[in-house]
Protein backbone atom coordinates (compact mmCIF):
# COMPACT_ATOMS: atom_id res chain seq x y z
CA UNK A 1 0.00 0.00 0.00
CA UNK A 2 1.55 3.56 -1.04
CA UNK A 3 0.94 6.99 -1.50
CA UNK A 4 -2.39 7.55 0.26
CA UNK A 5 -1.05 10.15 2.66
CA UNK A 6 -0.85 13.88 1.67
CA UNK A 7 2.12 14.87 3.72
CA UNK A 8 4.89 12.97 4.97
CA UNK A 9 3.93 14.25 8.79
CA UNK A 10 0.57 12.40 7.81
CA UNK A 11 2.15 9.02 6.92
CA UNK A 12 4.28 9.77 10.16
CA UNK A 13 1.69 9.53 12.29
CA UNK A 14 -0.69 6.83 10.66
CA UNK A 15 2.72 4.66 11.05
CA UNK A 16 3.19 5.30 14.24
CA UNK A 17 0.17 4.26 15.18
CA UNK A 18 0.27 1.11 13.59
CA UNK A 19 3.53 0.25 16.05
CA UNK A 20 6.50 2.01 13.34
CA UNK A 21 7.90 4.65 16.43
CA UNK A 22 11.74 3.27 15.33
CA UNK A 23 13.81 5.55 13.17
CA UNK A 24 15.94 2.77 11.54
CA UNK A 25 19.24 2.91 11.70
CA UNK A 26 21.43 1.42 8.79
CA UNK A 27 24.51 -0.45 9.66
CA UNK A 28 25.42 -1.84 6.28
CA UNK A 29 23.82 -3.39 3.28
CA UNK A 30 22.67 -6.58 5.05
CA UNK A 31 22.01 -5.15 8.49
CA UNK A 32 19.82 -2.08 10.56
CA UNK A 33 19.16 -1.52 13.62
CA UNK A 34 15.87 -0.78 15.13
CA UNK A 35 15.16 -0.34 18.38
CA UNK A 36 18.39 -1.27 19.88
CA UNK A 37 18.17 -4.63 18.11
CA UNK A 38 20.59 -5.50 15.10
CA UNK A 39 18.33 -6.48 12.51
CA UNK A 40 19.06 -8.76 8.96
CA UNK A 41 17.67 -8.12 5.68
CA UNK A 42 16.72 -11.83 5.09
CA UNK A 43 14.24 -11.02 8.41
CA UNK A 44 13.20 -7.99 7.34
CA UNK A 45 10.30 -6.51 5.11
CA UNK A 46 9.04 -3.31 3.81
CA UNK A 47 5.09 -3.62 4.86
CA UNK A 48 4.75 -0.02 3.43
CA UNK A 49 6.15 2.76 1.52
CA UNK A 50 4.63 6.46 0.52
CA UNK A 51 6.61 8.95 -1.71
CA UNK A 52 6.22 12.56 -1.31
CA UNK A 53 7.40 15.17 -3.93
CA UNK A 54 7.54 18.83 -2.70
CA UNK A 55 5.48 21.04 -3.19
CA UNK A 56 7.30 24.12 -4.67
CA UNK A 57 10.03 21.54 -6.68
CA UNK A 58 9.43 18.21 -7.44
CA UNK A 59 13.12 17.52 -6.78
CA UNK A 60 12.30 17.86 -3.58
CA UNK A 61 11.26 14.37 -3.11
CA UNK A 62 11.33 11.51 -0.01
CA UNK A 63 10.21 8.38 0.58
CA UNK A 64 9.08 6.86 3.85
CA UNK A 65 9.64 3.31 4.35
CA UNK A 66 7.87 1.15 7.32
CA UNK A 67 9.81 -1.70 7.62
CA UNK A 68 9.36 -4.74 10.13
CA UNK A 69 11.65 -7.70 11.25
CA UNK A 70 9.56 -10.79 11.69
CA UNK A 71 11.70 -12.93 13.44
CA UNK A 72 12.66 -10.06 16.36
CA UNK A 73 9.35 -8.32 15.98
CA UNK A 74 10.95 -4.97 15.70
CA UNK A 75 9.28 -1.93 13.34
CA UNK A 76 10.65 1.12 12.29
CA UNK A 77 10.87 3.95 9.83
CA UNK A 78 13.31 5.12 6.96
CA UNK A 79 12.67 8.39 5.57
CA UNK A 80 14.87 8.50 2.53
CA UNK A 81 15.37 11.23 0.06
CA UNK A 82 14.24 9.95 -2.88
CA UNK A 83 16.54 9.86 -6.83
CA UNK A 84 19.67 11.64 -6.80
CA UNK A 85 19.62 12.58 -3.40
CA UNK A 86 19.23 9.18 -2.07
CA UNK A 87 22.29 8.10 0.16
CA UNK A 88 24.06 5.27 -0.63
CA UNK A 89 23.83 3.24 2.34
CA UNK A 90 19.53 3.18 2.28
CA UNK A 91 19.59 2.11 -1.02
CA UNK A 92 22.12 -0.86 -0.84
CA UNK A 93 20.51 -1.69 2.34
CA UNK A 94 16.40 -1.30 0.79
CA UNK A 95 17.88 -3.10 -2.85
CA UNK A 96 18.13 -6.02 -0.45
CA UNK A 97 14.42 -5.97 1.47
CA UNK A 98 11.45 -7.33 -0.19
CA UNK A 99 8.21 -5.42 -0.43
CA UNK A 100 5.73 -7.81 1.68
CA UNK A 101 2.62 -8.89 -0.38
Amino acid sequence: MNNQYQTLSQASKALASQGFVNEIEIKNDKEAIIDGEVCNVENMDIVEFHRFEGMSNPADSSVIYAIEDKEKHCKGVLIEAFGVDASQAASSLLKNLELER
